[in-house]
């Protein structure tokens, strides 16, 4: 999740420093992989919550269980069942899926980042530092949803 809204954040700001004629081409030859990355990351979180009742609104994504099969492990004093296991091996290779997405994805940056260098602009390198935007969301630190790589 952060490497995701890490991208986003640098092609908002690189988008903000050119411009104007500049910035909507530019912001057209990103929408593909703005697309892409909103896409991986609305399956992994739910993006769309806002307020305490919105998760009653809204189903839960890989990381709600995820985290509700950790509680669930967790709050035993016995090892996991097979059940668990079954429920790991599913989510985790549903995660797998995304991850390789997301992978697949920033392929893409290469061709925005050869039109940046001739904006005399910095690439952009994803990463999972937090880059703060006007109207930024924060993932909560410890989520476990700052890895890209297994």
């Amino acid at each position: 999740m952060k490497t995701i809204r890490n991208v986003k954040a640098q092609l908002a700001d690189r988008t903000s420093k050119m411009t104007p004629d500049k910035a909507s081409a530019f912001a057209a030859t990103t929408k593909s992989l703005i697309d892409r990355l909103s896409t991986i990351e609305a399956e992994i979180y739910q993006v769309k919550n806002q307020s305490g009742q919105d998760p009653l609104n809204y189903p839960i994504r890989l990381n709600n269980k995820i985290a509700a099969l950790s509680g669930v492990v967790d709050g035993a004093d016995a090892k996991p069942t097979s059940q668990s296991y079954t429920v790991f091996n599913d989510l985790s290779s549903q995660l797998d899926r995304q991850l390789s997405a997301l992978r697949g994805s920033l392929i893409f940056l290469s061709p925005i980042n050869a039109t940046l260098k001739a904006q005399g602009l910095s690439p952009i390198v994803p990463s999972t530092e937090e880059i703060k935007t006007a109207g930024s969301r924060t993932v909560p630190s410890g989520s476990g949803d700052d890895e890209v790589e297994k």
